[in-house]
């Protein structure tokens, strides 16, 4: 009886302390490839394109800076003679096409913090941290697409700290834009991950805990018959 309840308690106190240690901060990642591409109306409008993509993200526990690392696959800079003109995030969930950016990471380079490496015609990978800093950095001129201001204008960087809640909630996503296909070649939204090297997990349910209370009841019962 001893032993099991020891068991028992080992098993919650692990998944709760599980738990914890994801608190600290909150992972994400993203898959890119031409098949996620939509229309204005949320139909599915694959590009066929070849290029693909794959980033990381780390948001830190006061939610305030996101750090991310993509990487591109038969996709380079125009720079580089590749074909990419821009990489943005937009606001938006799978079903949905936006013009609407919250961070420009080129074309145009409102991330201070982005650094380049992997450089060909053909790959690219870019690191850097968006927060709250690199709000607006390149401002609104005539030309930009919709509301004259910062916050309400499609083309800039907008603040981090307003959009958290879509981050997690899987509704922006990546969006790269090519000499090809203007409107973007290919795209992947930003979803929710395990901490890197280790499996999701998840807080035991209701049931599972009542389970557990339960086993222990039969075992004390048991125990009593044997002992009577």
């Amino acid at each position: 009886m001893k032993k099991m309840l020891l068991s028992a308690i080992t098993v919650i106190a692990s998944l709760g302390m599980a738990t914890s240690a994801q608190a600290a901060s909150m992972f994400f990642e993203a898959e890119l490839n031409g098949d996620k591409i939509v229309d204005t109306a949320g139909n599915p409008a694959p590009t066929g394109s070849l290029g693909t993509g794959f980033a990381t993200l780390e948001l830190n526990e006061d939610m305030t800076e996101l750090a991310y690392t993509l990487t591109l696959d038969g996709l380079g800079l125009v720079s580089e003679g590749g074909t990419v003109t821009r990489i943005h995030l937009h606001t938006g969930f799978p079903n949905q096409r936006s013009p609407f950016h919250v961070l420009n990471v080129y074309g145009p380079a409102d991330d201070l913090d982005a650094e380049f490496s992997n450089l060909s015609s053909t790959s690219v990978t870019v690191s850097g941290v968006w927060d709250d800093s690199d709000f607006c950095y390149t401002d609104v001129v005539i030309g930009m697409g919709g509301v004259q201001t910062c916050e309400g204008n499609n083309d800039t960087t907008k603040y981090l700290s307003e959009y958290v809640d879509e981050l997690i909630a899987g509704g922006l996503y990546w969006n790269i834009h090519t000499t090809t296909v203007g409107t973007g070649e290919i795209r992947g939204n930003i979803t929710l991950a395990p901490p890197p090297g280790q499996n999701p997990v998840s807080t035991p349910e209701p049931g599972t805990i009542l389970g557990l209370v339960t086993l222990l009841g039969l075992a004390g019962i048991n125990s009593r018959k044997n002992n009577a």
